[in-house]
């Protein structure tokens, strides 16, 4: 059988690699406890897999995300300046 034939996962299981709330958080440089709020208020939309009582991130969501929140300083998105302590 060709390699190419059959995934034994589905359909593009080589590129939805799964990662666990620690390795997510770790990836997006946040503690595990903000996934776990982002997750329960909404507050951010981030795409999670739910297997059985588990959570699972895949890192193209985790890469849509960053993406989707990459800030463009040239298009006025500039970070606030700290007031100087005089």
């Amino acid at each position: 059988m060709n390699k190419n034939e059959h995934t034994p996962y589905g359909v593009g299981a080589a590129n939805s690699i799964l990662l666990t709330r620690r390795e997510a958080a770790a990836y997006l440089g946040v503690a595990e406890q903000t996934l776990a709020v982002w997750k329960c208020t909404g507050r951010r939309t981030l795409p999670f897999v739910k297997i059985g009582r588990l959570v699972r991130y895949r890192k193209a969501d985790l890469d849509a995300f960053i993406l989707q929140h990459l800030q463009d300083f040239e298009q006025g998105s500039t970070p606030k300046a700290k007031p100087s302590e005089n």
